[in-house]
């Protein structure tokens, strides 16, 4: 873990499991759905085979991985961030959270620029309509408004946010996306009132302005890491050309 490649070999390592999971079951578990967000699965399979199959997924790689089941009660079944209810029909769906929640966010009087507040905001309701049937979104919309009041948010903010973002997910088709910006952009810290007037600068001025993290005591006293020179870092990536135009690129695993 830590590692950039981490994601991707873990999916390459679900993706083989995947297919010899599918490629080894027995008749006797068949499956009517099957979806896999990382190691989180969600199946569909007949009442009474729930448990030989867990067995036969723990059995592929028993030193490497072990899963855990959790089936339906009263219908319901959380998979992820989403709450799904088994209907005679379908299934519908809603926002899912955990009984540990406690709906806490970046509260208003925090020391965050405007647009990241404004970001929560539309989060919250892109979210609510994704995951949503219709049925559900209209209760999950005032969840969202009780929320964000609770942790500071003026009702104005909330409300003109929240119309916005439900009329651009509203309007049919596909919004035009914004032409590439090419002014100038300069990064700053951010601090209230300076950077509100500052930003107002940069309008009239024709620049950019991007708010970066502002350094604070722990960033100025510690530094975890220790800068090594590339030629003594482990795993160097190197280059070997060929004369006849082809090239060998390979991992070291000591250093150079």
């Amino acid at each position: 873990m830590g590692s950039p490649l981490s994601p991707v070999l873990a999916e390459l390592f679900m993706e083989h499991l995947d297919e010899k999971a599918f490629s080894t079951r027995a008749p006797k578990f068949p499956i009517k759905a099957f979806k896999r967000y990382v190691d989180d699965i969600f199946a569909i399979i007949r009442r009474g085979s729930e448990q030989p199959f867990l067995d036969h997924l723990n059995s592929l790689f028993a030193d490497t991985i072990c899963f855990t089941m959790e089936t339906e009660q009263h219908r319901r079944l959380p998979f992820l961030d989403t709450l799904l209810i088994r209907k005679e029909t379908n299934i519908s769906s809603q926002v899912y959270r955990k009984p540990t929640n406690t709906d806490q966010f970046v509260h208003y009087m925090c020391n965050h620029p405007i647009g990241v507040k404004r970001g929560l905001i539309i989060g919250l309701v892109d979210r609510a309509y994704h995951l949503c049937d219709p049925q559900f979104l209209d209760r999950e919309l005032r969840h969202i408004k009780t929320v964000l009041h609770r942790n500071g948010y003026p009702h104005r903010l909330i409300d003109s946010t929240v119309a916005r973002r439900e009329q651009h997910l509203d309007s049919p088709g596909d919004a035009p996306r914004p032409s590439p910006d090419t002014k100038i952009t300069i990064p700053l810290p951010f601090y209230p009132d300076i950077s509100d007037k500052v930003l107002s600068l940069s309008r009239d001025l024709g620049f950019v302005l991007r708010y970066c993290k502002s350094p604070n005591l722990g960033s100025i006293l510690r530094s975890d890491k220790v800068g090594l020179p590339i030629h003594q870092r482990n795993g160097a990536i190197y280059k070997i050309t060929c004369k006849c135009g082809g090239a060998y690129i390979g991992e070291a695993g000591n250093s150079l």
